[in-house]
């Protein structure tokens, strides 16, 4: 009964969080899209199946998140890519957005590995998406970490398949690289992530999404190089990932 109640008190938060937006505002999507969030009361879909659950992303789990994205963007930036040497000028840090979170969950209660039409925010008018699903018919992962770590783990493989012409002017030929390329994006500054858990033909089914401040553009670069990692920064390095910028840095979407 009082998973119940949290379970319940976390739907209304969500859905009264999404209202006090308005989403349906047309300058926010593209033309002849309709943002996740219009309308949207944060139930889950009829696609999901009736034991489907939001699992919640406490504060460890968001600095876990966070700490993956900057210690992987610091391996870049830094030169220290698996395929490509490639020091960048100027590379933001990235911080968690509990708004592009929020509407990551509306994709996850869709309970389908989908990505929406649009999820941009105010002050994210080119927001990103990664999407990941994993199925267990045994024994689960038993956090909602483990769940997190499997998903940016499986997107940040892909820089083994990047190549350098791709870093300098992104494009789809070859091998998937989005998701990583979203996750070293030197104009990121935001991510925020959702996880349902839901039963599908016997298999205990999770899907992430994470919702990002931009998103990949075709042939801009990933991020600009330099010879000094961080040479481009306006502001100070970040003292923890020092190939970053701080997170003082003024970065334009």
């Amino acid at each position: 009964m009082q998973l119940r109640c949290i379970a319940m008190a976390c739907l209304a938060m969500c859905a009264c969080l999404v209202q006090s937006q308005d989403y349906c505002r047309a300058e926010l999507c593209p033309v002849n899209t309709t943002h996740i969030g219009c309308r949207n009361r944060g139930n889950f879909s009829r696609s999901c199946p009736p034991d489907a659950a939001r699992l919640d992303i406490h504060e460890a789990a968001r600095k876990q998140v966070v700490h993956a994205h900057n210690t992987l963007r610091q391996k870049w930036a830094s030169g220290g890519g698996d395929t490509v040497s490639r020091s960048a000028c100027r590379m933001a840090t990235i911080s968690w957005d509990q708004e592009l979170a929020r509407l990551a969950e509306l994709n996850t209660r869709q309970c389908l590995l989908e990505h929406d039409k649009c999820h941009n925010t105010l002050k994210y008018r080119n927001s990103g998406q990664n999407l990941y699903m994993a199925g267990f018919a045994g024994i689960i992962p038993s956090s909602v970490e483990r769940i997190l770590k499997r998903a940016m783990d499986d997107w940040a493989a892909e820089g083994s398949d990047i190549t350098r012409e791709q870093l300098q002017a992104f494009h789809l030929s070859g091998a998937d690289i989005t998701h990583f390329a979203v996750m070293v994006s030197e104009a990121n500054v935001a991510v925020g992530c959702a996880v349902t858990r839901f039963k599908q033909q016997n298999f205990h089914h999770f899907l992430v999404a994470c919702n990002y401040g931009t998103g990949n553009e075709l042939n801009k670069p990933v991020y600009s190089s330099c010879s000094v990692a961080g040479s481009g920064c306006q502001t100070k390095a970040n003292p923890q990932y020092p190939a970053l910028c701080s997170q003082d840095e003024q970065i334009q979407f």
